[in-house]
């Protein structure tokens, strides 16, 4: 049997698995409260709900497994007090011996210029003795040489006292939070709020695979040689993620043009992901796959008439695609852009780069898709009306910002 014959077995057999273990999603209050990715409101609020012990009955044990997942020597206990956006800090962790944890929460958001570095230098100016840094993000990624400046080096000298590590939802929070189900299981209202969100870290994670399928399919891997054949599909895997997200890129410029010719005569080619489509993506997943410092991106940019550095974005970064207005604050138009955004309280999110930006409709974890997600992009019909929900969003913000003049001499 050649291993095309092999691979289409096994695919054969995965479908049939697939819908064997296909099942009902389970009611989860935070998906119905919350967008799934949303770092503030839901993920930040609800681990330091675990981790501060007023909030429920474990105390300090919750938090002590969270210490011990991350390693963070020697931290005391006591006086222990925790807080969400304070200095705007995502979670801060801190005790009477002046010790603190700097939790920076990332799931999809761009890292801001020196703002690891900002913030480590505030707590140490008021006073506390030791500051580790967590950079927790969806994958584990490194934070952005800009936000992270020289924070490499906390703990090699006296006068940076402290630790400073990267932590993934998947290799971190998962395994924590199962502990936390553990500690929990007297205590029924917090552990069925525990394992749901446990639940919500797995799909997002792309891990939402239940047991007994991914038992039977490895299982079947370590027969005679389908390992091999698993390989090869593991690479088309790979290289059919790439062609799904090229897929939107084009179809994304197609209905944009299709909507509006004006705002399709200002597509930047330069910076778009024009041409080849496919080895631009490509270049992109590999470049994340590396975790390079410095990514490539794909998107598409329509610059705003009357506006020398402003655009009508479309991008992907880290897991998902965001879209907003796309201007960099050294630019004399971000303050006005700003402003205008404000007053019709269009885009909540912001950044150095962005004065506005927000998630697309429906989040979509392009590099580790979930089943949902998967679901998503291979559906015709789901991905056009994801498609078009990008396109008619991106048109709203041309037609509430194309009218507007800067004067450099204001500014």
């Amino acid at each position: 049997m050649n291993s095309t014959t092999k691979a289409e077995d096994l695919l054969h057999l995965a479908a049939i698995l697939q819908r064997h273990y296909v099942s009902t999603p389970r009611f989860n209050v935070f998906t119905v409260l919350h967008k799934p990715t949303d770092e503030v409101r839901l993920h930040s609020r609800f681990i330091a709900a675990l981790l501060n012990p007023q909030t429920h009955e474990l105390g300090v044990e919750l938090l002590k497994c969270f210490i011990d997942q991350v390693r963070i020597p020697d931290f005391s206990l006591k006086g222990v007090r925790v807080v969400t956006e304070q200095q705007r800090i995502d979670i801060l962790v801190t005790n009477t011996k002046r010790q603190a944890i700097l939790i920076e929460n990332k799931l999809f958001a761009a890292d801001q210029e020196n703002q690891l570095v900002t913030y480590y230098q505030s707590l140490r100016a008021q006073g506390y003795k030791e500051v580790h840094v967590v950079f927790l993000s969806l994958d584990g990624r490194p934070p952005a040489s800009h936000s992270l400046g020289h924070l490499e080096q906390l703990g090699t000298s006296s006068d940076m006292p402290g630790t400073y590590q990267t932590a993934a939802y998947a290799e971190c929070l998962r395994p924590w939070l199962a502990k936390c189900v553990e500690k929990s299981v007297l205590h029924p209202s917090l552990r069925e709020s525990i394992v749901q969100y446990h639940d919500l870290i797995t799909q997002l994670t792309g891990q939402d695979m239940d047991t007994h399928h991914l038992d039977t399919l490895a299982d079947t891997l370590l027969e005679g040689d389908n390992l091999l054949a698993a390989h090869d599909i593991r690479l088309a895997f790979d290289e059919a993620l790439i062609r799904l997200q090229a897929k939107i890129w084009i179809e994304l410029r197609e209905t944009i043009s299709g909507i509006s010719a004006e705002m399709d005569q200002q597509l930047d080619s330069q910076h778009s992901t024009c041409g080849n489509v496919q080895e631009q993506c490509r270049v992109f997943m590999q470049s994340y796959k590396r975790r390079s410092p410095n990514r490539e991106t794909v998107g598409l940019y329509y610059k705003l008439p009357n506006l020398q550095n402003a655009f009508i974005a479309a991008e992907a970064e880290i897991n998902s695609i965001y879209l907003g207005i796309k201007c960099s604050n050294e630019s004399t138009e971000y303050k006005p852009l700003c402003q205008l955004l404000d007053k019709e309280g269009a885009m909540a999110s912001r950044n150095h780069l962005w004065p506005g930006y927000a998630y697309i409709p429906q989040d979509l974890n392009l590099r580790n898709p979930s089943i949902q997600s998967l679901r998503t992009l291979t559906d015709d019909a789901q991905l056009k009306s994801y498609v078009q929900a990008m396109a008619d969003e991106m048109l709203r913000l041309w037609h509430l910002s194309s009218g507007l003049k800067v004067d450099a001499n204001v500014y």
